[in-house]
């Protein structure tokens, strides 16, 4: 599935893209479209001919980038694995995440240790003066 949402993502920005009248534009994209299943082109074109993206991006907080309504976590996950390609269930478009780099091994952070803290509401003792007769 990673192939075809490649595909979808491609096509996306040479339509949305400064100029997708080019000869150059136009044959790239029929030839991302021909690696797009044709029932996921066709829900792609409806959204496309209302004027609107037929993607969106899937950002950090689980959040879809167009309509800004929650995405549920399996689905976040279902993406991410590449198994099946899902749809927002709020604006109807195809989901998608950015592919990042691996994240390296963060450096050690130390630990700074904060102070005691007293008990709140009671008042230290007082230690008897020496000398008191």
């Amino acid at each position: 599935m990673h192939v075809v949402m490649h595909a979808l993502v491609e096509l996306q920005k040479i339509e949305f893209g400064p100029d997708p009248e080019s000869s150059f534009s136009k044959a790239e994209a029929e030839k991302l479209r021909a690696q797009v299943p044709q029932q996921v082109l066709g829900h792609y074109d409806r959204l496309r001919s209302r004027g609107k993206k037929g993607l969106a991006l899937v950002r950090e907080n689980n959040v879809c980038a167009e309509c800004h309504m929650g995405i549920p976590i399996g689905t976040v996950i279902t993406i991410m694995k590449g198994e099946d390609i899902q749809l927002c269930g709020s604006c109807g478009r195809y989901l998608y995440v950015e592919d990042k780099p691996p994240v390296t091994a963060a450096p050690a952070t130390t630990r700074v240790e904060s102070p005691a803290k007293s008990k709140r509401g009671r008042k230290p003792k007082k230690k008897p003066e020496e000398g008191a007769a």
